[in-house]
């Protein structure tokens, strides 16, 4: 990896992304760390939008498990689990798309020339400040 004034070169994985450098402060925050920076609520609505104007819905794990359990009462254990892996699929697709396009605008780089261990904390930042807890990558199995 080397630096010079004019950008950084990433070379992750051979790839040679170019990401660029600013001096001062950025003008995209990567990350947050509260509620408050992540999440805004209209106060007339009650409506709950993401940093990236996405609407949620915060709900708690007994709800999804209540949702679920309801959801085997009225068409059954197969049929719901069937509605449930692709509602999930849908739901990951689109938060890919939606990622994506955000990376390659915040990091100002191709996405598939983001190193992947960088692309999956980035990705998976969000998750973690709306409650989905930490987790680790392993890739001394995998090729980055």
């Amino acid at each position: 990896m080397s630096l010079d004034t004019s950008g950084v070169v990433a070379e992750q994985a051979g790839l040679g992304a170019v990401v660029p450098v600013t001096s001062g402060p950025m003008s995209i925050v990567h990350n947050y760390y509260t509620d408050s920076e992540f999440f805004s609520v209209d106060p007339n609505t009650g409506v709950i939008t993401n940093r990236y104007g996405q609407r949620v819905i915060r709900a708690p794990e007994q709800f999804i498990i209540a949702l679920s359990a309801s959801l085997e009462q009225e068409v059954g254990e197969r049929s719901a689990s069937e509605i449930m892996y692709k509602c999930g699929k849908s739901w990951g697709m689109k938060d890919m798309d939606a990622f994506t396009s955000r990376a390659q605008y915040e990091f100002q780089c191709e996405f598939r020339k983001l190193g992947m261990g960088m692309m999956l904390e980035s990705w998976w930042w969000p998750f973690t400040i709306q409650g989905w807890g930490a987790w680790q990558f392993d890739f001394t199995n995998g090729r980055q």
